[in-house]
Parts: structure tokens; sequence; C-alpha cells
């Protein structure tokens, strides 16, 4: 009862074999939308936002990097709500990292910290980058320079998803929009 207690709190998670097959249809369609827009366009670099808070962004952007990697591709899910990061929440607790995003976007850019940074989930092949904290710097920090040596890293991926906060709130998801 306790560890069924335990998952409850983890959200819809389209690998697990309790989800509904029509949630995983709706994420999977818009895997299919993010496949198309690269096709077409190139992008592999996609923001998930909106307006409000709880509305399911962190569960949308998890899910749709679990998804992708899920196909074969190579993805990096990377927790850019530094002000209240909640994607580490989702995935088990074997997937912390003592190094997170908030702190390599404080420190000295190093691919050795950037690498130090990244988690790989065992069998998804889906590799995070989560938050360790809260940062009242969020802003500085998704617009540093560093952020734009860690995404220029990640271009090695065949996607990235990244978290953001709510648009409504917090204007860190349209400055990261011009990265």
């Amino acid at each position: 009862l306790r560890a069924a207690l335990k998952n409850v709190n983890k959200g819809l998670q389209v690998f697990a074999p309790t989800t509904s097959a029509a949630y995983t249809e709706q994420i999977n369609g818009i895997c299919t939308r993010l496949e198309q827009e690269n096709a077409a366009r190139g992008h592999r670099v996609f923001l998930v936002t909106g307006v409000g808070e709880n509305e399911g962004k962190s569960t949308i952007a998890a899910n749709v990097a679990a998804m992708l990697a899920m196909k074969g591709n190579r993805v990096a899910l990377l927790d850019g709500d530094l002000r209240k990061p909640a994607m580490k929440k989702f995935f088990d607790e074997a997937y912390q990292s003592d190094f997170g995003v908030d702190l390599l976007l404080n420190v000295p850019y190093s691919r050795e910290n950037f690498k130090r940074c990244m988690v790989r989930h065992k069998w998804l092949g889906l590799y995070m980058f989560f938050a360790a904290g809260p940062d009242k710097k969020s802003l500085k920090l998704l617009t540093s320079e560093n952020m734009r040596r860690c995404l220029h890293d990640m271009e090695v991926f065949d996607y990235v998803i990244i978290d953001t906060p709510p648009m409504g709130y917090f204007p860190d998801a349209e400055a990261m929009a011009d990265l």
C-alpha cells in the first residue's frame, strides 16, 4: 500500500503500465506533430509552457520527452523552471543528480559540469537535466552565456524538451524562446 501511495504523486507517465491508452495516444499525437516540425523546418528544441500554475506543463514535457525517447530518438529533458523545479518529482528518486541545472548555470561552464548535470534514464534512454532547487536569479541564469553554451552542447540530441515556468507569472519562458 505504501508503494502504491508513493507513486500517486508522480503524475501520469506514458511508460507506466496503468496509464490509459487514450492518454498515451494524445501524447503520441503531440510527438508526431513535433516530428513533423523537425522534418519540415529542422526544429529540435521545444519549450513547454502555459499561462498559470498546475496546468500540467511538467507532466506534458516529461511525457513528450519520454515518448520521443521510446521511439528511439536521443532526447534531452531540461527542467527550465528554476523558480519551482518539478521534473525530478516525476521520475524515480534514483535519477537525482547532485549537480543540478541551477548549479551548472551558476559556476564557470565546462563540458565536465554539463556531463555531471546529465542523468540518463536506464530503460527509456532519456537524458535528463534536473534543477537541484529553486533559484531567485532564474531569469538571469536562463538568459546567461552559460545557458547558451548548455543549449549548444545539447545539439547532439535529436530533440530537446524544456519545461518552463508559467508565462502569466514570469518572463522566463519568453526570454528562453529568444535563445
